[in-house]
């Protein structure tokens, strides 16, 4: 399977904004909290906006979605001297589940970032900080936020020398 990793445009807003609505569909039927509000469309178009977003295409066809911001963490009572990077979303279409895309695409950001990577996730049964801490990431903190347990997770990485970024 050929794949490819590219930033996404707003032509690419429909298909893209359809696997972040079908994940968090399938999500909700799991019983895991993540996403139960569906990141509003506005939201999702500055980002696209913004050269945020990005897509992984299996064999031509859009496969997952990701996006990468920045953050100060204050959300989470910690103060940063920069912001870092955040990963805010990141979704797999149910057509392609199995395949390690989520994997592949942590690799990828992984290979790419020049600032520290952090997430957060909803610790239903440790579905979401699992496969995290399986692809090279450490819990930081917990904290109840948006109506339930949440992790705080950062990537456990050397950092590149290299002056790429996303």
């Amino acid at each position: 399977m050929a794949c490819l990793i590219r930033k996404l445009t707003l032509t690419d807003f429909e298909d893209a904004y359809r696997i972040l609505l079908d994940v968090a569909a399938w999500l909700r039927t799991k019983g895991i909290k993540q996403w139960e509000t569906p990141l509003p469309k506005p939201v999702y178009t500055a980002w696209l906006s913004q050269g945020l977003c990005y897509g992984y295409f299996a064999d031509g066809r859009l496969a997952a979605v990701f996006t990468i911001r920045t953050s100060d963490l204050a959300e989470w009572d910690m103060s940063t001297a920069q912001p870092v990077n955040w990963l805010s979303t990141m979704a797999v279409s149910r057509s392609f589940a199995g395949q390690g895309i989520g994997t592949q695409i942590l690799s990828w950001i992984l290979s790419h970032i020049e600032k520290p990577l952090f997430l957060d996730c909803f610790d239903d049964d440790d579905v979401l900080p699992q496969f995290y801490r399986a692809n090279g990431f450490r819990e930081v903190k917990r904290k109840h936020l948006h109506g339930g347990p949440m992790v705080l997770m950062e990537a456990i990485v050397d950092l590149p020398t290299s002056t790429s970024s996303l």
